[in-house]
């Protein structure tokens, strides 16, 4: 172009690269550019045509113009001087742009850190300058937009399709999520997938756009098959709704969560629990719901069911060995593994006393007292007996001595004072629990073991040292005591 804008020939300056340079400090400096700055003033841009013609131009100018790896590093320059100075807009109206004069919808902000000058340029002009100091990322942040804009308008033209269909699929997400029962692994899994399929045939569409016919068709096919899949597990929980062992979605969730395996064989076995996979249901809100049905099983009448406490159940003995009923727990995933999963699937079956494993007893002073007269007797014939200072409520295996023996237990070689060793209820009651439900003649076969496990870990103490020791205790609860209540 010259002087008045008029195409004339190849540009060596283009408006763009114009506009940046007499915006800049860069082409001022004479030592290197010559003449160049001044002679640029009444150009909008410059041919080489111009630049040839114009004798004005004295030999740097001409230098620098000539040759692109001189024009390059002056550009380079320049452009070091400018940096993006804030976020850029979305105009409202009609904003041109300072380096081509086009009008822009998005607007980028420029700054010159030597000559303090401002721009505001448009898209496709910043294009041509990235290397400007943080403009790349407003770029970036621009791309994000149309891409969010251009799935904004797609997700519309896809809903608009829809109509009052829009909810459709979080719908039938719902309602597979919901589904009352588990569902047969292959209904399951299909259902599963075509929601699945629906969704990302409508996804992809919003993403990457398409042809909407086509894309809608699909989707279109995808429904009426989803409709036909959930009509059919609609009929399968007709047929099996009522069946006790069919297994209901709040089961499914934690079998799913916890014991995936297992939630595999439910479902290919039609949603309904067996022998086996009953076995791995360790889950106590189950159990509380088939209770009723469990204690109809129960065979011995001295034992009963209390109740399910997180991840054990609470029986209860009464009879005239305990005089007093005691409550002791069995960890459900034990109970259902060797006795609740049978209880649930064979009407014929009965469980009782000898068929709980891994008993525990309960640390109560009823189930204290209870244990301890049944005990008794057994101790003493051994020569031991279990105490608790009253003061202190330490407990204590205390080995007789030869005079708290009853004469018919005597032995030769017992020693005259008492021995005592440290222990305490919980131990104790751990070392009875094996033998709570068997025949007392069991308990008494293996009292040794018993008696030395309720010891076991101690040093045996003398009267003297225990005396000595209850007196260091009870000091010590006493001063606990004064501090807990001085005021400070």
């Amino acid at each position: 172009m010259d002087r008045k804008g008029k195409v004339s020939g190849k540009l060596v300056i283009t408006q763009q690269e114009m506009v940046l340079i007499k915006a800049s400090n860069e082409v001022e400096d004479t030592e290197r550019y010559g003449n160049l700055y001044s002679c640029l003033e009444g150009y909008k841009n410059l041919s080489r045509a111009e630049l040839d013609s114009n004798i004005v131009f004295d030999d740097k100018a001409r230098t620098v113009l000539t040759s692109s790896e001189n024009k390059k590093v002056m550009m380079d320059n320049i452009v070091k001087e400018w940096y993006s100075a804030k976020n850029f807009d979305v105009a409202d109206g009609e904003v041109k742009c300072q380096l081509c004069g086009r009008v822009n919808k998005f607007i980028f902000y420029i700054h010159n850190k030597v000559t303090e000058k401002d721009l505001h340029i448009g898209s496709d002009c910043v294009t041509k300058f990235p290397d400007i100091m943080g403009i790349s990322q407003q770029r970036k942040s621009l791309s994000k937009l149309k891409d969010e804009q251009g799935r904004q308008k797609r997700k519309i033209e896809f809903e608009i399709r829809e109509n009052e269909d829009v909810e459709f699929i979080p719908k039938s997400d719902a309602r597979f999520k919901d589904f009352p029962i588990l569902l047969p692994f292959d209904l399951y899994n299909e259902i599963k997938d075509t929601i699945e399929q629906l969704r990302l045939n409508k996804a992809s569409y919003i993403k990457s756009g398409g042809d909407l016919d086509k894309v809608f068709e699909k989707y279109g096919i995808l429904k009426g098959k989803l409709q036909g899949l959930f009509l059919k597990a609609e009929e399968h929980y007709e047929r099996v709704k009522n069946n006790m062992l069919a297994c209901n979605k709040d089961v499914s969730d934690w079998l799913f969560e916890n014991y995936h395996s297992a939630w595999e064989k439910v479902a290919k076995n039609g949603g309904v629990f067996n022998v086996d996979t009953l076995k791995c249901v360790s889950y106590d809100k189950y159990l509380i719901e088939k209770l009723g049905v469990i204690k109809r099983h129960i065979s011995d009448k001295d034992i009963n069911i209390i109740n399910v406490d997180k991840t054990v159940i609470k029986f209860v003995i009464n009879n005239d060995r305990y005089r007093l009923p005691v409550v002791f727990s069995v960890p459900i995933k034990k109970f259902m593994a060797t006795v609740g999963c049978y209880c649930l699937t064979d009407k014929k079956y009965r469980f009782g006393k000898a068929d709980l494993q891994d008993i525990t007893i309960e640390v109560t002073k009823s189930n204290f007292e209870a244990l301890y007269n049944s005990v008794l007797s057994i101790l003493n014939r051994n020569g031991y007996d279990f105490i608790i200072e009253d003061k202190t409520e330490q407990a204590y295996l205390k080995k007789l001595s030869d005079r708290e023996r009853k004469g018919r237990w005597r032995n030769n070689g017992v020693q005259g004072s008492p021995m005592y060793k440290k222990s305490n209820i919980k131990i104790f009651m751990d070392a009875l629990a094996p033998f709570l439900l068997k025949d007392e003649v069991l308990l008494e076969k293996n009292s040794e073991m018993v008696i030395k496990r309720i010891g076991m870990g101690q040093s045996w103490m003398t009267q003297k040292e225990k005396k000595d020791y209850e007196e260091a205790a009870r000091y010590t609860i006493g001063m606990q005591r004064q501090r807990a209540f001085t005021l400070y």
